[in-house]
């Protein structure tokens, strides 16, 4: 198969790269020639406990020769174990299963909309952040402040406005009876892993509660772990109304959650469904997944991993003040800013290390999180190299 077939036949959607992969393993993918990369975006932030794990393997196996799926016209017993760990993980509620972060944070949206309207025709505003990013439908694409990805697709959902992140005057002067809910990411990760500042967040709860609306976390990308805690907003002192989950939840098994407070999960029979939201299959998976990542020793190991990985950057940026401008981020999620994102990723390419780049001017690292210090030495010494010996003589 060569790009040429390929687009043929699948939609344009992405600007794909002429590689095609057989197996994995671990933190390493094998391509059509049995070559090995580093997969240092996990698949952006989905394979968390790394390609082929053995012990979800062995879970995905034992499942599918039970039973996929029936719908959720019926009983399906790990949907219940899945939701009551998450419970237990977060804070008492009701989860909402689905098939993707798009599809969870279109499900807290109408349930802000539903929340709102309890009360007041007019409770129907949301605010968002700008520089965020919630996905692709057309509502979680109106909560994406970011123009970029909405330009072509207008008109867009009515009632949903941008602040700036960490402006606590802004948001002070935006919020008032009428808002119905506020979306935001801890730390965003399509923005450039940008985390938010503390007081920031806090205000938001504080304004939430006063205002009697809806405090929603966008969890997709930093949940399940990621930044050393099994949820990202536990960094902050907070606990908000709503949490949206993905991505690394399923390990690679599409899965999408939505979980909300018991006096918030307003969303009646009718209101809201999913046809694949939850089967068998999936929460089988995510049950296992929820179970190896929520253990206090497997959290504490991705700190201190990420703390070494960190570190490391932060000397190579010593080095290279004039290239590295900021190394930020918290556990295994990690932002390099830079102006030469597309050269570093261009060379680590060539070194057959995949990393993410976002916008021309951060590298995003997203390992699974059951990556080794000689798996990040590795990525260090040929990181370091290959600015020493490339982008280095470009810019003199």
């Amino acid at each position: 198969m060569t790009m040429n077939d390929f687009n043929e036949y699948v939609m344009g959607t992405y600007n794909r790269l002429n590689v095609s992969f057989s197996y994995g393993d671990g933190v390493y993918l094998f391509d059509s020639d049995n070559n090995r990369w580093m997969d240092m975006i996990s698949g952006i932030g989905v394979v968390n406990l790394g390609h082929s794990n053995p012990k979800i393997v062995r879970t995905l196996k034992k499942q599918a020769a039970l039973l996929w799926h029936t719908s959720n016209l019926f009983l399906i017993e790990k949907q219940y174990k899945v939701a009551k760990y998450i419970s237990e993980l977060s804070f008492k509620g009701k989860t909402f299963f689905c098939n993707s972060g798009a599809e969870a944070n279109e499900a807290a949206l109408k349930l802000a909309r539903r929340w709102g309207k309890k009360f007041s025709d007019t409770k129907n505003r949301i605010i968002s952040l700008k520089n965020s990013f919630h996905g692709r439908t057309l509502g979680s694409l109106t909560l994406t402040g970011q123009q970029v990805y909405q330009q072509g697709f207008e008109p867009l959902l009515p009632g949903i406005e941008y602040i700036e992140p960490n402006n606590i005057d802004e948001l002070r002067a935006k919020f008032n009876s009428d808002v119905c809910g506020i979306f935001i990411e801890v730390i965003q990760g399509e923005g450039g892993v940008l985390p938010l500042n503390k007081d920031f967040v806090k205000e938001v709860r504080r304004l939430s509660g006063k205002y009697n609306a809806l405090f929603i976390v966008d969890e997709v990308q930093t949940g399940i772990g990621r930044t050393g805690k099994i949820f990202a907003y536990k960094h902050f002192g907070i606990e908000p109304d709503v949490i949206t989950l993905a991505k690394g939840l399923g390990n690679g098994i599409p899965i999408g959650v939505m979980h909300a407070k018991d006096d918030v999960a307003v969303l009646n029979p009718g209101e809201h469904a999913s046809t694949f939201g939850g089967n068998h299959l999936v929460t089988a998976v995510a049950y296992e997944v929820l179970r190896i990542v929520s253990k206090k020793a497997f959290l504490r190991r991705v700190l201190e991993i990420g703390d070494y990985f960190i570190s490391g950057l932060k000397k190579i940026q010593d080095s290279y003040p004039a290239i590295i401008k900021q190394v930020r981020g918290i556990g295994l999620m990690i932002g390099i800013e830079t102006d030469y994102a597309k050269n570093i990723f261009d060379i680590m390419f060539e070194n057959k290390i995949i990393v993410s780049n976002i916008k021309n001017k951060v590298i995003r690292l997203l390992p699974p999180l059951i990556i080794g210090k000689d798996d990040i030495d590795y990525f260090l010494n040929i990181f370091a190299d290959s600015i020493k010996r490339r982008v280095n003589d470009e810019i003199g």
